[in-house]
């Protein structure tokens, strides 16, 4: 048994989350295996996956060699969209709606899919490695994702992770002419109750500052399609801090407009947030050359685009 004790640095971290940092051998879905059955205590007890830690918690973790998860029986779900593959890792389209890690509800998810895709590959670990994400996107978001294919991919993916050499760019469609290109930073608070990120000017007790670089790529007036590039990932940053600058992003029903979003749904059949990524960038670790993937805004955002009279190449 490996015993945490939960430092202030981690204060309201999610307790699947502090585990995968504490055990990279871990896959996600080994970790909410033993938190589910017990084998991952929080002060003694039996937990969920998404409780929020406070500083002082003890976490225990039992026979961490012994518990990493069997590979999952292959399901039959709908292909993965693959937009490059080579022997190390996979980047994948995530289709809006579909979620990146499965939450014991739902059969589907885009980590299950990416397993079914890998599944004859995988079978020469035994088990002893499951393939998950190093990248993830909200629900309906949708994008590029990264996926390692081997354990020491995941090793190096998840290093650079945690050095934050991955930069992420989003297509974003705003209300608004958004006049140039500007670093926004915010200071967010968390309203636990809303499910949602309250943003301040200032730093304020127990907040995390958001930053993100907002490049207008072209305006027909009412509205702007920008590039987002995310220099820190918190809850909702784009969403958020767009709201909170008068540009609300198209379709996004917690922090946009919605009288523009039933406008859009109604004349152009936008039923989701205008929120894509769209290229992704990093050091490969075998020879340091950069890697650069790229994705194409999938049908139902090209429509809004076109409609607009909107141009977008990559």
């Amino acid at each position: 048994m490996k015993t945490h004790t939960v430092g202030s640095e981690y204060l309201d971290m999610r307790l699947d989350r502090y585990v995968l940092k504490a055990h990279r051998e871990l896959s996600k879905i080994a970790v909410q295996k033993m938190i589910r059955t017990g084998k991952i205590k929080l002060n003694g007890k039996k937990a969920d996956a998404g409780t929020h830690l406070k500083e002082g918690d003890r976490i225990s973790v039992f026979s961490v060699s012994e518990n990493r998860t069997m590979l999952p029986q292959k399901k039959n779900l709908p292909p993965v969209e693959i937009v490059y593959e080579d022997e190390y890792f996979l980047a994948v389209n995530k289709p809006a709606g579909l979620l990146t890690h499965p939450d014991g509800k739902k059969e589907d998810s885009l980590t299950y899919r990416i397993i079914a895709h890998l599944y004859e590959d995988l079978k020469q670990y035994h088990g002893m490695f499951v393939p998950g994400v190093v990248t993830r996107l909200d629900v309906n978001t949708s994008g590029i994702v990264l996926a390692p294919k081997t354990p020491s991919a995941a090793k190096a993916m998840n290093e650079l992770m945690q050095k934050n050499k991955f930069v992420k760019k989003y297509l974003v469609l705003v209300k608004g002419d958004f006049p140039k290109r500007i670093k926004a930073v915010h200071y967010a608070l968390k309203d636990s109750e809303r499910n949602k990120m309250e943003l301040y000017d200032t730093p304020q007790p127990k907040s995390e500052e958001m930053i993100t670089v907002f490049d207008p790529l072209y305006s027909e007036g009412s509205y702007t399609l920008l590039s987002a590039q995310l220099l820190t990932g918190k809850t909702h940053q784009i969403r958020a801090q767009l709201g909170a600058l008068g540009f609300p992003v198209a379709g996004d029903i917690k922090y946009g407009d919605s009288h523009i979003n039933r406008e859009l749904k109604q004349s152009l059949g936008l039923s989701r947030q205008f929120l894509h990524c769209y290229s992704v960038s990093f050091p490969m670790w075998t020879d340091f050359s950069t890697v650069t993937v790229l994705c194409a805004p999938p049908p139902d955002l090209d429509n809004v685009l076109r409609a607009l009279r909107i141009p977008f190449e990559l």
